[in-house]
């Protein structure tokens, strides 16, 4: 996601643009740069953000969701939780998105992830929210995985089931317990 005036609006502060848009960087040292003004902007940048949360526009939510995880996972975590029944399959895909690239796997996720799999209407999503139970080794999503397996048999943008991706998933947490 490209982080511009236009693109945010009067949401964020011309100085949280800047470090946003060097997030998009190819180099990691401006990333963690970046990463690291973010944070020193903690109190401003978390205003701003939070409020995004809440914002008409989708494409601002998904971006504090993103920046949001960048800074602290398990401090925002109540706050992002509600994104996961956004009314956008944009917001909640990203959403889930964020939590892989973040390896945000706490415990916490896996009920919400479950509920996820088990109603949401879009099936790229339902597909990330069952790779998302693997990834977390947790065998109390085992039952939704299983239930998965046995009828969501929609593909994905790539052409997998997601009854596949959730057995694949189940084996997963067998074998990391």
């Amino acid at each position: 996601m490209t982080y511009t005036k236009n693109s945010c609006g009067n949401v964020f502060s011309h100085e949280v643009i800047e470090i946003l848009s060097e997030l998009q960087s190819a180099n990691v040292e401006m990333i963690n740069n970046a990463i690291s003004k973010l944070k020193s902007l903690k109190t401003k940048a978390d205003r701003e953000i939070l409020n995004a949360l809440n914002h008409k526009d989708s494409e601002i939510r998904s971006q504090a969701v993103e920046l949001l995880l960048i800074l602290d996972p398990d401090n925002y975590f109540d706050r992002i939780l509600p994104l996961m029944e956004d009314p956008v399959d944009f917001v909640r895909l990203n959403l889930l998105n964020c939590i892989v690239l973040s390896k945000f796997y706490d415990p916490r996720i896996v009920g919400p992830v479950i509920k996820v799999l088990m109603k949401d209407p879009d099936v790229d999503v339902r597909a990330l929210a069952a790779a998302i139970l693997g990834n977390t080794g947790d065998p109390s999503a085992i039952p939704a995985l299983k239930w998965a397996t046995d009828h969501d048999f929609d593909k994905d943008y790539e052409g997998v089931t997601v009854s596949h991706i959730a057995d694949k998933s189940i084996e997963k947490i067998n074998q990391a317990n």
